[in-house]
């Protein structure tokens, strides 16, 4: 099931009340690249040209390959979700997702060969929804160093890793690479996030749920998977653990928030809060609004 708002769209993928567990999503693979971006005739040059601003104006972004997600198509009748996906990397999602021409792209995307993303990266990205045992959610306050949502609300998130699939070869290509690798990798990437951003162990996360996918409309209608996942700490176990500093990515944001059910399914209805959320957390909120009905 598809909603939309003004700056994202959310595709629902729950069934019967409940999110979908790895064993009912399936991935194809294309070692021709069918499922990557194609080369647009003379825009490339600008990505390179936006990539070394960007870098320039922030040192610490890196470049690294990512998957594409070409298409999704949820079965509905046996519950199954499918996946296209190829690959792509973090400077094309920056130079065609986010760039200003992205509009450009996509209508010329739709003019020669009926598809408004073509030309876009899509890097796939993830983002969960965690639930501590007092049924308090976490939320970070992202800092000013990301590449994207400074400063906002946010549940943690990131990519999935190609390099991270059992089958990965250093040719950089999905060969070996099998759907069942991928699949993992799209769940396991989440749990790492939260590892790596909020200093919490893998151990500590208990179940692991898709609940659906956002389109982010201000890069472009990029999808991240959203997930739903049960951790054995308490909010105030997590908040000392992030407080010790010492995770890897404790550069991406500067605060971590608790928040009851009631302050994350009311939330569309403060506006001055609702304003700061990026719009991966408003669909994912969407997404768990529906969960619960």
């Amino acid at each position: 099931m598809e909603s939309s708002s003004k700056d994202y769209n959310i595709i629902s993928c729950i069934v019967n009340g409940s999110g979908l567990t790895e064993e009912l999503v399936v991935v194809e693979l294309s070692n021709k690249s069918a499922f990557d971006r194609k080369v647009h005739r003379t825009f490339e040059k600008q990505i390179d040209v936006t990539w070394n601003e960007l870098v320039k104006e922030n040192p610490r972004l890196f470049n690294g390959l990512k998957f594409r997600l070409h298409l999704l198509n949820m079965d509905e009748e046996h519950n199954i979700l499918n996946l296209q996906i190829g690959l792509t990397c973090y400077k094309d999602f920056l130079g065609t997702n986010c760039s200003p021409n992205v509009e450009m792209l996509q209508s010329e995307g739709v003019t020669e060969h009926g598809d408004a993303q073509v030309y876009l990266s899509e890097a796939f990205a993830v983002g969960g929804l965690v639930l501590c045992t007092d049924h308090k959610f976490l939320i970070i306050h992202r800092s000013q160093h990301v590449s994207e949502g400074q400063g906002m609300l946010d549940r943690p998130g990131g990519h999935a890793e190609p390099e991270m699939t059992s089958g990965w070869s250093e040719e950089g290509k999905l060969t070996n690479v099998s759907s069942a690798d991928v699949v993992h990798e799209l769940f396991d990437s989440i749990r790492r996030e939260l590892v790596d951003e909020i200093n919490i162990s893998m151990s500590t996360l208990t179940e692991t749920y898709l609940l659906g996918f956002v389109r982010n409309n201000l890069t472009g209608g990029r999808a991240s998977a959203e997930f739903l996942i049960r951790c054995s700490l308490s909010s105030a176990e997590v908040r000392a653990r992030y407080e010790e500093g010492t995770q890897s990515e404790a550069d991406e944001s500067v605060a971590l928030h608790c928040w009851s059910q009631e302050d994350l399914l009311t939330a569309h209805s403060r506006p001055q809060t609702w304003a700061t959320l990026t719009p991966g957390l408003k669909g994912a909120i969407q997404l768990y609004q529906q969960l619960r009905k």
